[in-house]
């Protein structure tokens, strides 16, 4: 379910980016995870318990990268009635058939009953080590963009699911990329904000998830989270799970009772360990399962850290490092990684989304 907004006071549309940004508010608390490799060891009954309706789990990157930590995540969360997702990272600079084809051998079969795959797009983003395998993603935007469309239509065909796509506000407008057709596609908006609403941009009119944070803490994960937020219902977050299939159709699942939530936001990202790809990654075909009650609804994005004003968490704070060792770089491919700009290795905070101003009813 959403609301529009309007404008905070004195807030001004800022059209440098995307001249057809809305505005959308939760009006419930839907709650959910993002988790990869760096997360460690999940206790899912424990998340469960905290009232987390949904979660989101790293499956892939590019064609060379596979989760150590997704087959047990994928099944855990399935045991503990909680929605799934797996997503793929996405490297504009590799064929988007392999990649798609990557990731399908990883996860298998996605069902009635688990939400819908999701494409992670984000690089480029300023960061020469976007990829954290030392590479920008950088590419050309008529390349990212056919590369984007053969990933979708690969894992629409074989999943018959619409992927979600995830990605930040200002991503396709700030890489001059065509996005005619993405609106039949439901959006993942990434804006790190202690409001209640997210900026949508064009040519989306609403978002489906929202992730407002990136530091949340949940109980059953140590550590900090990313908290994401389905902008609906219970019972539409169960709808969303049914449709579709590998037969293209509707299949019997979990109802969704009552929910909540408990902690404040969080948000990994990036690859991690070795490339190597098999069924391993879990298939399912039964039953999601039931989310039931929850536990007490939570200001979005309390605790999300530093912000720029414009819902954009800032990166860097001015005492990093001007450079890291290689050895580093490449450790950090199992560690954070979503929408870090070169600053962060710089050392200088910059905003790296765009402000949400705003709403155009």
């Amino acid at each position: 379910m959403l609301a529009a907004c309007g404008a905070p006071p004195g807030g001004a549309e800022d059209t440098a980016s995307t001249s057809e940004a809305v505005q959308t508010c939760a009006t419930a608390d839907i709650e959910g995870v993002d988790v990869y490799d760096g997360t460690g060891t999940i206790d899912w009954a424990s998340v469960k318990g905290a009232g987390i309706a949904f979660a989101m789990m790293k499956a892939t990157q590019g064609t060379y990268n596979t989760q150590k930590t997704f087959p047990t995540n994928w099944s855990e969360t399935q045991a503990n009635g909680v929605y799934r997702s797996a997503y793929h990272f996405f490297d504009p600079t590799e064929d988007g058939v392999a990649q798609a084809q990557h990731y399908l051998q990883v996860v298998g079969t996605i069902g009635p009953g688990d939400l819908p795959p999701m494409l992670d797009i984000e690089c480029p983003d300023g960061d020469p080590n976007c990829l954290y395998t030392g590479a920008s993603g950088q590419a050309a935007a008529s390349d990212i963009q056919t590369r984007m469309w053969d990933w979708i239509h690969t894992v629409e065909a074989a999943t018959g699911k619409k992927p979600l796509i995830y990605t930040f506000p200002s991503y396709f407008s700030s890489n001059g990329i065509d996005t005619t057709g993405l609106d039949a596609y439901p959006l993942y908006i990434a804006d790190i904000t202690t409001g209640n609403c997210t900026v949508v941009p064009s040519p989306w009119t609403a978002a489906t998830f929202w992730q407002y944070s990136w530091t949340g803490t949940v109980a059953g994960i140590g550590g900090q989270v990313d908290r994401d937020r389905f902008m609906g219902t219970l019972a539409g977050l169960g709808q969303l799970a049914q449709e579709g299939g590998p037969d293209g159709g509707a299949g019997d699942g979990g109802a969704a009772g009552d929910a909540g939530a408990a902690g404040a936001g969080g948000r990994e990202g990036g690859a991690s360990s070795d490339g190597g790809a098999g069924p391993e990654g879990g298939a399912r075909a039964d039953a999601a399962g039931t989310p039931g009650d929850a536990g007490s609804s939570i200001v979005p994005g309390s605790g999300a850290g530093s912000s720029s004003g414009c819902g954009c968490r800032l990166a860097g704070d001015g005492s990093t490092p001007g450079a890291l060792p290689a050895v580093l770089a490449a450790l950090a491919l199992g560690l954070r990684r979503r929408h870090r700009s070169a600053s962060v290795l710089a050392g200088a905070p910059v905003s790296i989304c765009r402000r949400p101003t705003s709403a155009r009813a």
